[in-house]
Parts: structure tokens; C-alpha cells; sequence
């Protein structure tokens, strides 16, 4: 075994070949030998099914979410790295996917096509978004952030803004662009959530789309598993698209059975923040403000 350093990663190489030492299919539980680790071992990458082929998925196995973070640059070291090798050995690929997992949790996704000349489009884990979330170690729970001063339901809240239904993450008055923007609408049977964010930077859009209830105590609450995700832009193929939409759909299922949204109204503007089944926090607390008009969005990372 030859080890080799690059960007930041040890490769370990079996013989002249990669691709061909390596078995033709390998799941990442039925094998225990990775691919590539990161120099300071803080995460593996396997192959997911097929080591060469149009499609080829892998799993990042990671020992912190901190090393999934949006703006830390582990994974997408480790991502660029496996995608080079795999890419040079394997001249029938187009696609190559990344499942990010800390224990059974799915904290990141990779996408990496040749359509783009093989830039990577990443979504890690981040405390300002319900998608790429999980639980906030010591953050309050539900029960505390319906008791806080200014609590509004979702149905007065709704009533109130009336035509401002976009709601706005992080405005920029010079460019009236957003980090996110979520579109708020009453139905017939309840409320439906779209929230639209860039995904890296030059990369597409990802609107998911919940819809829910407001419950006893004027939270709006969803099923995670009946979320719809669609991606567009950022330069990407079909089927780069597609791979985008099944990572983050997939990252939406494992949310479990319940995500509840609640809001207030403070001196900075409307809050809001998320939680999942057992009442814990899935976000920070996010300041938003409401537009009749969609303004642009932007990514900061």
C-alpha cells in the first residue's frame, strides 16, 4: 500500500490501479475498507454500489458533524479528491454522488459531473436551514419558544402579513438579495411552506416544498416525508439535477415524522425557528422579513 498526501487528504492506493483492485460492487456495509481517508482521519470515503460506471455513489463516513459543516472545506477536499481518481480510471463515468454520514445521520451531499467539468455542488450541515439541520445540543425546546414574549400562531401571523408572503433571510437592501427566501400561502387543509436557497456557490437553486398544519398551540407542523425538493441551475445536467434532488429529498426523509415551525414577532423583526419530533431544535433562531415581491436570492457561505 502506497500512502500519498494531496490537499489535505491520505490516499490509499492498492497497487498501480484504484478502481481496478478494488471489487466491482461494494456497499458501504458490506465492506470495511475505504477508498480515502482524510489525513486526520476524520472521515472515509467508500464506494456505494459500483466503483465504475455512468453513476457512481459513496459514502463519507465522518466522526463529527462539525467536519461537515457549511464552510468547512474537509469534505469538499475529500469529495474532489476520490472524484479525481475516479474520473481518471473510470472513463464511462458522468456522475459521481456523496452521501456525508455521522453514525445514521445524513449531514452532507456531493455532487460532482462531468457536465461541469466536475465541480463539486455540496450541501453540508448548517444550524440556519431545516434540510441540512439536526438536533442543536442546548438549544430550547418547543414547549419554551411557544411560551417566549411575542409567540405568534402561523394562522395570525398569515392573516396578518396578508400579501407579504415572501419571507426573507438575511436581506441585502444593496442588491435586495436573501440567503434564503420562503413563501408562506394558507390553503384549504392548512399552509404551504416553500423555501429556495442557492446550493454553492454558481450553483443551482433547491426549493423544498412542506406542507402542513397548524397545531394546538399555533405551530405550523410537517410531515417531512411528504416534502418535495426541486433543484435548477447552476450550469448542471439532468441528471446532475436529479442526483441533487434524491441527496436533499433523502436528507429531508431523515428529519423523521415531524418538523414544527414556529414564530415571533421581535425588535429586530419576525423570528422563527424549527423543531423536530422530540421538541428539540433543529435551527438556530433566524431573523426574516416580509416582501409582497420576491427579492433575489445570493449564497454566502
Amino acid at each position: 500500500m502506497i500512502n500519498l498526501i494531496a490537499r489535505g487528504c491520505a490516499i490509499a492506493v492498492l497497487g498501480s490501479s484504484l478502481l481496478s483492485m478494488l471489487p466491482s460492487t461494494a456497499s458501504a456495509e458490506g465492506t470495511s475498507r475505504p477508498i480515502m481517508v482524510t489525513q486526520g482521519r476524520e472521515m472515509a470515503a467508500f464506494f456505494q454500489g459500483n466503483s465504475c460506471g455512468s453513476r457512481v455513489g459513496l459514502e463519507f463516513r465522518g466522526k463529527s458533524i462539525e467536519d461537515f459543516k457549511v464552510g468547512n472545506p474537509l469534505a469538499a477536499r475529500l469529495m474532489n479528491n476520490v472524484a479525481n481518481i475516479i474520473r481518471n480510471q473510470c472513463a464511462e463515468v458522468s456522475v459521481i454522488a456523496a452521501d456525508g454520514k455521522v453514525e445514521s445521520e445524513i449531514v452532507y451531499s456531493g455532487v460532482a459531473e462531468k457536465a461541469t467539468d466536475w465541480r463539486v455542488v455540496e450541501v453540508g450541515s448548517s444550524d440556519n436551514d431545516i434540510l441540512s439541520s439536526g438536533a442543536i445540543a442546548g438549544g430550547q425546546s418547543q414547549s419554551d419558544f411557544a411560551v417566549a414574549e411575542g409567540f405568534v400562531t402561523v394562522s395570525n401571523l398569515v392573516e396578518t402579513l396578508g400579501q407579504q408572503s415572501y419571507l426573507c433571510e438575511a436581506h441585502d437592501a444593496a442588491t435586495n438579495t436573501c440567503r434564503s427566501l420562503t413563501e408562506i400561502k394558507a390553503t384549504d387543509t392548512g399552509f404551504n411552506l416553500i423555501t429556495s436557497q442557492y446550493r454553492g456557490v454558481n450553483g443551482p437553486t433547491a426549493a423544498v416544498t412542506y406542507t402542513g398544519v397548524e397545531d394546538e398551540t399555533g405551530f405550523l407542523c410537517s410531515n417531512p416525508q411528504e416534502a418535495v425538493v426541486k433543484a435548477s441551475g447552476g450550469g448542471m445536467s439532468h441528471e446532475g439535477i436529479a442526483e441533487l434532488e434524491r441527496q436533499l429529498t433523502a436528507r429531508a426523509r431523515d428529519k423523521g415524522n415531524q418538523v414544527c415551525i414556529g414564530y415571533t414577532y421581535a425588535d429586530s423583526g419576525i423570528t422563527t425557528q424549527s423543531f423536530n419530533e422530540d421538541n428539540a431544535a433543529m435551527t438556530q433562531i433566524i431573523t426574516i422579513e416580509p416582501f409582497a415581491t420576491a427579492p433575489g436570492l445570493r449564497f454566502d457561505d
